[in-house]
């Protein structure tokens, strides 16, 4: 059985947080989930490296059970919470840890609030270019190069759709076998986490506006499909760590390897027997580096 207890606060913007917290050191984590996912995804590894750190795991807007009061287009109002987030917890610095879309939220708050960041560390996080989302025919095949005009022609878009339609409905099955056949590639979990992390999930409800975000995300000095690059990724001057686990299929080597080529001297750790859930399946060798290297 896992342990765990969500506070909450309230936010200025109107917003409402939920987080967890555990562990009493001077040296804090602010742990950031993914996409599909809330801070009680990330709870095995809080428990791992709460002797450590004083760990604080929030619920981003619209995701588990933080509010979702106001809609927002960019990864960058997500990282405004965390500033204001922080603000009432008295958080002065700490090591960030982002988990896929969680490291583009991380991003955006070392670049906004530098004296906030200890360092960052990328938890198989998304390209500093983004996350293409393209067009498909009628027949579902994706469109080289074409892309979605709007955030409304992408929320019309029925190939988009499907996933922000099973969490409206509560669909089960369906997010249970995303998890089981997308996500746990590598390692299983038992059914009870199963169980959890799926209900977890269903309470998102934010899918099209992280659709939006990922694909306008673009802080590199290089074009994506969406967007020119607006270079705010040499704001990033703190520490920087990322992981490559080499049988993950969502945020791809590729994605990684753009992070590692154009952030600022990254130091990259490889996993070769680990996919995007890197912290279920290699978590001591994850553990372990995470204490090695964040002090």
């Amino acid at each position: 059985m896992i342990k765990y207890e969500k506070q909450y606060v309230n936010l200025i913007n109107g917003e409402r947080i939920a987080y967890i917290e555990k562990g009493k050191s001077k040296e804090k984590i602010l742990l950031l989930h993914g996409n599909m996912a809330s801070s009680v995804h990330m709870v095995t590894l809080i428990d791992k490296l709460k002797d450590r750190y004083h760990v604080i795991a929030p619920d981003l807007r619209g995701f588990g059970d933080s509010s979702f009061n106001n809609s927002f287009m960019s990864l960058k109002e997500l990282a405004f919470d965390l500033i204001l987030f922080c603000q009432k917890l008295e958080i002065a610095n700490a090591h960030v840890i982002g988990w896929s879309t969680g490291f583009g939220v991380a991003m955006e708050l070392a670049i906004i609030q530098p004296s906030l960041v200890k360092s960052l560390f990328s938890l198989e996080g998304m390209s500093v270019k983004g996350y293409y989302s393209l067009r498909n025919d009628k027949d579902g095949n994706e469109i080289a190069n074409k892309v979605f005009n709007s955030y409304l022609e992408m929320k019309q878009d029925k190939s988009m759709q499907f996933i922000c339609d099973a969490l409206a409905t509560g669909d089960y099955d369906l997010i249970r076998n995303i998890w089981n056949n997308t996500l746990l590639v590598v390692k299983k979990v038992n059914d009870y986490l199963l169980d959890l992390y799926v209900k977890e999930t269903l309470k998102q409800r934010c899918q099209m506006n992280i659709n939006w975000c990922w694909v306008n995300f673009n802080i590199s000095d290089e074009p994506n499909l969406y967007a020119k690059g607006t270079g705010e990724m040499h704001g990033i001057k703190c520490p920087i760590y990322l992981t490559l686990g080499l049988k993950d299929n969502i945020v791809t080597e590729k994605m990684i390897m753009e992070n590692a080529k154009l952030l600022n001297n990254p130091k990259l750790f490889i996993f070769e027997n680990a996919g995007h859930c890197l912290h279920y399946d290699e978590l001591d060798k994850l553990v372990a580096i995470i204490k090695n290297h964040l002090s």
